[in-house]
């Protein structure tokens, strides 16, 4: 009798063990699951911002809608720069348009190809030439689709040894999301970019 007493008393300890266990292991898995939505929507009011087109930055903003169009505008501006901003060194200008096209659809390549066939990249190492961009205002509209519309409005300067020049960089363009990667931290590709206004816009300086 004692000893069915004994197992009674120890079936009734698994018991409460088991449930004990089973208590902490709810306990725990909510823990977690409310900790990673917490997570998640931390991440959601982060922005990713890129410093000079190299450092990575993580930048609070109020909503989604202020991370997409900061992230839009930032994504524009780092294909400028990359695009827009040369040097007279070939090795330099093939790596930094070589980023920039990572950044825009075909409609960039045709704006590349069409500077090799002008010896545009040539002309700036032969004749020593700096540029760089300097954008103004970068407008965003959402079509019916959806999908955003962007004007941006810029000025290039040239710089050589006789002086300097500036030139307007008015373009028009659309964004389409794609896929983060390292060549494309922002996940957007700039798609039917086009020139509206690529006209000198300041009489040369001379030094």
């Amino acid at each position: 009798m004692k000893i069915l007493q004994n197992v009674d008393t120890s079936l009734k300890s698994m018991r409460i063990i088991l449930l004990a266990v089973i208590v902490f292991s709810f306990l725990f898995c909510s823990f977690i699951y409310t900790k990673s939505m917490a997570q998640v929507d931390e991440s959601r009011n982060k922005v990713y911002l890129l410093s000079n087109g190299d450092a990575l930055e993580l930048v609070r903003s109020r909503s989604g809608k202020d991370n997409i169009t900061a992230e839009i505008k930032n994504h524009i501006t780092m294909f400028h720069q990359f695009f827009y901003d040369l040097d007279p060194d070939p090795v330099d200008i093939k790596t930094r348009i070589g980023k920039a096209l990572y950044l825009i659809d075909d409609s960039g390549k045709q704006i590349h190809f069409k500077r090799e066939e002008a010896l545009y990249y040539h002309q700036l190492i032969d004749g020593s030439i700096s540029t760089r961009v300097y954008i103004d205002s970068i407008g965003l509209s959402l079509d019916q689709n959806n999908k955003y519309q962007c004007r941006i409005y810029a000025w290039q300067k040239f710089t050589r040894s006789s002086g300097v020049t500036e030139k307007r960089i008015d373009a028009e363009c659309s964004i389409r999301n794609v896929a983060r990667t390292d060549n494309n931290p922002h996940g957007f590709l700039i798609e039917q970019y086009r020139l509206i206004n690529n006209n000198s816009n300041k009489n040369e300086q001379s030094k």
